[in-house]
Formats: C-alpha cells, structure tokens, sequence
C-alpha cells in the first residue's frame, strides 16, 4: 500500500475505503515523528550531562547533598518519636 492509493488521482475517481493497515501504518508513523525527536534530545543530553538524564531517585539536593543528609530533613528526623 503505498501513499498514492490513498488519495484519488483523478477528478471523477473514487478513493478507494482505507484499509485497517493504512491506518496503523499511518498512526505509527505519526507517532515516531513525535517520538523520535523526544527520544533523540534525551540522548544527546544524556551524552553531554549524564547527571541531567539521572532517575529521580539520584537527584541531590544543593551542595550536592542527598535529601537525606540535608538539614532540615536531618531535624525532623530527629525530632520524630522512635519506636
């Protein structure tokens, strides 16, 4: 199925009804050109910066501190009632 069967040529003729694999072929593409370029500008940020395309799991706080070792968080936990 090429992209000519899909629309009409001539003034008088009729297209012919789009079939379910025009359609997903149509759909998928769509979608890889919103996708690929997505996918593209994280890699390459990944590749200049890798700590920018880091999980969020590894962000650090400032000073380069974890969540855990900051301040503020360090006296709420010590304040909090232990079992």
């Amino acid at each position: 199925m090429t992209l000519q069967n899909l629309f009409s040529t001539g003034p008088r003729e009729r297209a012919a009804d789009a079939r379910s694999d025009s359609v997903t072929l149509i759909v998928v593409a769509l979608l890889g050109l919103v996708f690929a370029p997505i996918l593209g500008l994280h890699f390459a940020l990944a590749a200049v910066d890798p700590g920018a395309a880091a999980p969020a799991s590894a962000v650090t706080t400032d000073a380069g501190r974890s969540p855990s070792e900051h301040p503020a968080i360090r006296s709420n936990q010590a304040d909090a009632p232990r079992d």
